[in-house]
């Protein structure tokens, strides 16, 4: 089965998908470990953030110490997380947490400050819709007779539909082309599994505490759909050109490709 990141790693190099997919070559970041790691630590924290609103949280509470108690909580699931993480972390531990802190500081006075106006605001059944809305992690999904598959950052639901969330950890707010392939693919997906029309998705760049919005056109689904015929070629056999960009020398392959 192919997955959307297959057709978006195509429209960066198809090289790259060949050297995946048929050489199984596989290389392992540091950036790519921090990712997977911040995306265990917020699926925890979605998980227990009702949970600190219900015991912890008091009408009375001024935004600080509502941040305060939703830091609280996010500073203990980060360093269970890491110390889970330990073996698979490069460098220094303490530099993680830190960076972690940091970021989930930010997130919880953003959380702390949309909660203080939802209860000056609404009843306490419909805060939980606005404050804490329903959002998978690491979100599964197939077709067979798409023969397309892909795991998505968070799926988020809003008014009754689903739509893709793509999670960034870089500290460049840029997507390019193939971030936008991916959330097709994505779309393609949930319409599949959901019969209704996905068009928009998320690009979230986390530790710059930016989420952009991206129109998911029919076009862009269809060229996902070529681009993906394009990738069936190379599992049945065929070898893409190697070509040397400038965007080479900040592929993780690059030794792979050019350093013989």
């Amino acid at each position: 089965m192919i997955y959307v990141t297959d057709v978006s790693q195509y429209a960066f190099c198809p090289y790259s998908v060949y050297l995946r997919k048929i050489r199984r070559v596989r290389v392992v970041t540091p950036q790519m470990i921090f990712g997977d790691v911040y995306h265990r630590i917020e699926e925890r924290i979605r998980e227990r953030e009702r949970i600190v609103f219900d015991y912890y949280i008091k009408e009375e509470m001024d935004i600080e110490e509502i941040t305060d108690e939703f830091y609280r909580d996010a500073k203990k699931v980060i360093k269970n997380t890491v110390l889970r993480n330990k073996r698979r972390i490069e460098g220094d531990l303490l530099d993680t947490v830190k960076k972690l802190n940091r970021l989930f500081l930010i997130k919880s006075k953003e959380k702390a400050l949309l909660l203080k106006k939802a209860m000056e605001t609404y009843r306490k059944k419909d805060v939980y819709e606005i404050v804490f809305p329903k959002a998978v992690t690491e979100f599964s999904i197939s077709s067979r007779r798409l023969n397309l598959c892909g795991r998505i950052d968070r799926l988020e639901e809003i008014g009754g539909r689903y739509y893709p969330v793509e999670i960034k950890t870089g500290t460049t707010e840029r997507y390019m082309e193939k971030d936008i392939l991916q959330l097709s693919g994505y779309a393609i997906l949930l319409e599949e599994k959901f019969g209704a029309s996905v068009d928009k998705g998320f690009i979230d760049y986390v530790l710059l505490s930016k989420k952009h919005e991206i129109e998911i056109r029919e076009d862009l689904k269809d060229n996902f759909m070529e681009i993906k015929h394009e990738v069936e070629k190379i599992l049945e056999g065929y070898v893409p050109q190697k070509e040397k960009k400038k965007e080479c020398e900040f592929c993780n392959l690059y030794e792979v490709c050019w350093g013989e």
